[in-house]
């Protein structure tokens, strides 16, 4: 231009910045504004309005405000310029400021457009500024003769985005009468009927747009093809794909990923996938798609081909993105894939520069889940230094160490630093740097209290819970009956139970199955068969959906009691009764039912002639109860034949052996289980006392680390079992698996170091006067430690509670709640 003789003027200086400011192109566009400013003496409203744009839209706000500043100093500021200075404060996030502008724009004499009120509304909407957006509206009805079709849309789409779609349907229904609808403001109508959950009412609206004339466009079937893949309604879903492909032409890129979401979540993932193939051939697969092909083979449980596919992507130039990566985590965590998932995230490191918060804390829940807690408390320490640590990252820091009070962990029986003590300590530390905890935060401390029977640390909890005054929800309550059943309090379970049942039906609103279902779990736990079958009645009768938990707890409450009858009748009743057809983890409850009761042909002839370590392992319980030699050497090779690692045959048969005297073929045994490489899971038992949760291994020293506390616990073992001797204990030596070379004597002084005595013992040295014990075991109780703590309740006159691998034991006055049936 400049070659021949032409200047630029303010209109070729406004299309170039418009340009630019659409493009994104800063650097460029800064270049034209100093040119402008050399070339121009004075700068046209339309072009000073456009410069003030471009800075707003390439993100520098704070130099579009100055630009306002200038004009407006020279009174130079017009509506449009108000309006982008209004933009440019929103970019800020500072919607009060853009709000105010207002008057100031009132206060120059400059009346407000539709464009302004468009502008303010949608940053009321996405920032949940109900009332401020509601006076936006009262002041553009008494300020606009008409409303444009972008401002009637925004005004709609403010209020369901507050959560006010009645209005939002209510101002569709005034444009709807006025012919005034267009494809926009049906889009906003449809969203406001699934915001209420109305999706049948939503679908209807296709019709209703058809009848005025307007033709659905991609965003519409979108939209409702998202919202039915959310509430799994596939036969509406798949009729309205049929009816876009009817419609369309061709499919937004939006619709297309809508689509294949919509099929993989509704469980039909080879139709999400064939959809995928359809626009990887066409070339059209953005990282989205390519996202939701991984989540459809995930869904496949084929997590190899859901990782080959990010080759795949790269290959096709689609760089991964954190969701990608967040997906692929989360299902190698479920999968317990740790050397897919350590592949993952070091791919992830490569290739992303920032991790977002998700992903950060899917790779702590991986590492947790694939019980690499070490890892994930290092990836949260990362986090807590960077300062970038949110709710959801402390539950994690939190689920990692109460991860740690595994037996796999080598910690002194009172190190604070450990297990649950240390997520105890990180949870209040939490408080202290101003995270609110939410209803997580307290089921997973109170489900681990519940494991471990920490009463105390449960109790401050709870406390905390109704000293905040969180919202106590129905999952908390819940997570609370499930923590006091847990910890041994029976009757309080039974009351927060009562109490939360008479407040669901005062507002006639459904108990959730997972409440009732914990609560079952306690009748089952402290075996109440008879108040367990009671429940189950009732739950029915409410007509509350039965899930396959209810029906494994409800058959345990059963096998507990041998209520074997009882069983059999539920068993036979799921599928004409409850239309539920007993899955394999039913039959694998059924074969305790029959082996407890020692009905052994009943439980083989249920077995048949499946293959599965379950069925057999349930039928090798009865095989030890009933101290069956031939049956359980049967079982023994079947259960070997299907994983020759697993560790409970072994001790189960060698239990047998010794019981009969059979100390060689025991021996045998225990030198097969050496050459396999086979490790007994040790006794661990848990006890809490004043907020500690003390750990105790059977035949351990770890407490001989505390030479003073060592001496005292022996010398307490010593004289308890004095006492108990005297009134009538007798060990009983069978219980003693290691018979090599053992005199009767060691194998005695074996059975002292069970973890059950060590910790009664402890117990007894922190209070010598106490009335109660609570003690949580990992394993099943054996028969001498039960006869043992039979008559420690009696002759040191306590109460103790023991929770084994099956049930609670309630020990009183020389007798224990069991009956001898467990």
């Amino acid at each position: 231009m400049k070659k021949h003789g032409i200047y630029p003027d303010s209109a070729t200086f406004t299309i170039l910045l418009s340009e630019c400011a659409n493009s994104n192109m800063y650097e460029e566009g800064v270049k034209i504004h100093e040119l402008a400013k050399q070339t121009l003496k004075d700068f046209t409203i339309e072009l000073s309005n456009t410069i003030i744009n471009f800075y707003t839209k390439c993100g520098y706000s704070n130099i579009a405000i100055e630009e306002c500043e200038k004009l407006k100093q020279k009174g130079l500021m017009n509506v449009v310029t108000w309006t982008c200075l209004i933009q440019a404060y929103i970019q800020q996030n500072d919607i009060e400021k853009a709000i105010d502008m207002i008057i100031d724009m009132k206060k120059s004499g400059v009346y407000l457009d539709s464009t302004t009120f468009t502008i303010l509304l949608s940053a009321c909407a996405n920032s949940n500024m109900y009332e401020e957006g509601v006076k936006i509206h009262e002041l553009a009805k008494q300020t606009l003769k008409d409303f444009t079709f972008e401002l009637s849309d925004t005004i709609i789409n403010f209020y369901t985005k507050c959560g006010y779609s009645n209005i939002a349907i209510e101002e569709c229904e005034k444009l709807k009468h006025n012919g005034l609808m267009n494809v926009v403001t049906w889009n906003c109508l449809i969203q406001a009927y699934i915001q209420q959950n109305d999706i049948e009412k939503a679908i209807d609206m296709i019709i209703d747009m058809k009848k005025h004339g307007v033709v659905p466009n991609s965003t519409t079937f979108t939209i409702l093809l998202s919202a039915c893949a959310n509430s799994n309604m596939y036969e509406e879903g798949v009729k309205i794909h049929e009816l876009a492909k009817q419609t369309l032409k061709v499919f937004s890129l939006e619709l297309s990923t809508a689509t294949i979401n919509f099929y993989t979540k509704c469980g039909y993932s080879n139709i999400a996938i064939e959809e995928c193939e359809k626009l990887k051939q066409k070339g059209l697969m953005n990282v989205v798609t390519w996202t939701c092909l991984i989540q459809a083979y995930i869904q496949q449980n084929d997590i190899e081909k859901a990782m080959n596919t990010i080759i795949n992507m790269k290959k096709s130039g689609v760089v991964p993105n954190s969701t990608t990566f967040t997906i692929l985590l989360s299902a190698c965590a479920n999968s317990n894939m740790y050397e897919e998932g350590v592949k993952i995230h070091e791919l992830a490191k490569q290739t992303l520069k920032d991790f977002t918060i998700e992903l950060s804390n899917t790779i702590i829940n991986f590492y947790t889940k694939c019980g690499y807690s070490n890892i994930a408390i290092e990836e949260c320490e990362k986090l807590k230094q960077n300062g970038l640590m949110n709710v959801v990252t402390w539950n994690c820091l939190i689920q990692a160490y109460i991860q740690q009070n595994d037996m796999s962990n080598t910690h002194t029986p009172s190190d604070a630093e450990y297990g649950l003590n240390k997520a105890f300590r990180v949870y209040q530390e939490m408080k202290q740097k101003n995270f609110e905890p939410n209803s997580y935060t307290f089921s997973i401390l109170m489900a681990a209290c519940g494991e471990y029977v920490a009463s105390n640390i449960g109790i401050q909890i709870i406390e905390d819970i109704k000293q905040n005054n969180m919202d106590i929800y129905e999952e908390v309550i819940s997570g609370m009956v499930y923590f006091y059943s847990r910890v041994g309090q029976k009757e309080t379970a039974q009351q927060l139970f009562d109490n939360l049942v008479r407040k669901k039906d005062e507002s006639k609103e459904p108990l959730s199955i997972v409440t009732y279902t914990n609560m079952l779990s306690c009748y089952a736990q402290h075996g109440k068969g008879y108040e367990a079958q009671k429940l189950f009645d009732e739950i029915v009768e409410k007509k509350v959906k039965i899930d396959e938990i209810t029906l494994i707890v409800l058959l345990n409450a059963y096998s507990h009691c041998g209520m074997v009858e009882e069983a059999i009748q539920l068993y036979n009743d799921m599928k004409p009764k409850h239309n539920f057809n007993p899955t394999l983890s039913i039959d694998c409850v059924m074969i305790d039912v029959f082996s407890r009761a020692g009905r052994f042909e009943e439980a083989e002839k249920l077995i048949g002639s499946r293959n599965d370590i379950g069925l057999w392992g349930a039928l090798m319980g009865g095989c030890r109860k009933f101290n069956k030699i031939e049956l359980g050497e049967k079982v023994f090779n079947k259960m070997t034949t299907i994983d020759e690692k697993l560790t409970s045959p072994y001790i189960l048969l060698s239990h047998i052996y010794t019981y009969h005297g059979l100390n060689e073929k025991a021996n045998k045994l225990q030198k097969l289980m050496r050459k396999r490489g086979i490790k007994k899971l040790p006794g661990i038992v848990y006890h809490e006392e004043n907020g500690i949760v003390f750990r105790f291994i059977s035949g351990s020293d770890d407490h001989k680390e505390d030479s003073q506390m060592f001496a005292q616990i022996e010398r307490m073992r010593d004289e308890i079992f004095r006492k108990i001797i005297k009134a009538g204990y007798r060990p009983d030596t069978r219980w003693v698996t290691r018979t090599e070379s053992l005199s009767e004597e060691e194998k005695v002084n074996l059975l002292y170091r069970h973890a059950e005595k060590t910790a009664i013992a402890h117990a007894f040295v922190l209070n010598p006067n106490r009335k109660k014990i609570v003690l949580t075991k990992n394993l099943r109780v054996c028969n001498d430690c039960h006869s043992a703590t039979t008559y420690i309740s009696k002759v040191m006159d306590v109460e103790i509670i023991v929770r084994d691998a099956n049930r609670y034991h309630h020990f009183k006055d020389g007798k224990c709640s069991c009956g001898g049936y467990w």
